[in-house]
Formats: C-alpha cells, structure tokens, sequence
C-alpha cells in the first residue's frame, strides 16, 4: 500500500483527484481514500513474472478466458473505487464484469497481488 490521501468528507473527493492524476502515477481509490502506489521492486516484478506465465499456460491453453498483467484499472461498485491489481483474470462466463478501453468494469473472477514482506510490515506499522 502506498500513502493514504484523507479527502474528508466530500464525497467523490478521492474519484476527483483520481482522475486529474497523471497516467504514470499509479493510484487506487477505495472507499473515498485515494492511495498513490510505490513502483513495484525488482523481487515483485519477478513473482508477478512467475505467476502470470504459469497462468498464461492454463489460462490460452483451455480457452478458459481474460488475463491481464497490471497497470489495468478496475472499477468496482459503480466506479466508486479503482484498484490496481498485480494480476486479474475474466472467465468467459462471467457475465458481469467487462473489459474496456478506460479498464476492466466490476469484479474479475481471480486476483494475485503480490507482497514483498518489506512491504506488508511497512503497510500494518
């Protein structure tokens, strides 16, 4: 997790300064609390690598579905918060999520995010 911005009481404050944000700048927002996100590490980088080949395999060899490596938005709740998922796949069943230009709309089937133990004890201090 990266830095917590409190927007206060306004609501769609967060949604706000989401969106001005530049597109280099990775950021979510969830439940009215923008977050701005570290790079990922090199050690991150490799897991997420790791992962998302093994699935890749499973994934296109039984035409099971959408698989997406970060740096996708996904908009969940009406758009009332964005996170930023390492890996995320769609089975093609699901009929209520969709991908999209601006990211993917409403709950992917599976999530992977990747943690580095540096991190998680950053993020409970």
């Amino acid at each position: 997790m990266g830095y917590v911005v409190p927007v206060g009481d306004l609501k769609n404050q967060a949604k706000a300064a989401w969106r001005i944000l530049p597109g280099w700048i990775r950021a979510e927002v969830i439940n009215d609390q923008l977050s701005i996100l570290p790079r990922p590490t090199t050690y991150h980088a490799q897991a997420t690598t790791n992962i998302s080949t093994a699935l890749t395999r499973i994934i296109y060899a039984g035409d099971l579905g959408t698989l997406c490596l970060g740096e996708v938005d996904v908009f969940l709740n009406n758009d009332a918060n964005f996170v930023v998922p390492d890996i995320l796949f769609i089975t093609k069943g699901n009929m209520t999520t969709s991908v999209e230009r601006k990211g993917i709309v409403g709950p992917p089937d599976l999530v992977f995010e990747s943690f580095h133990q540096t991190i998680v004890s950053m993020t409970l201090l």
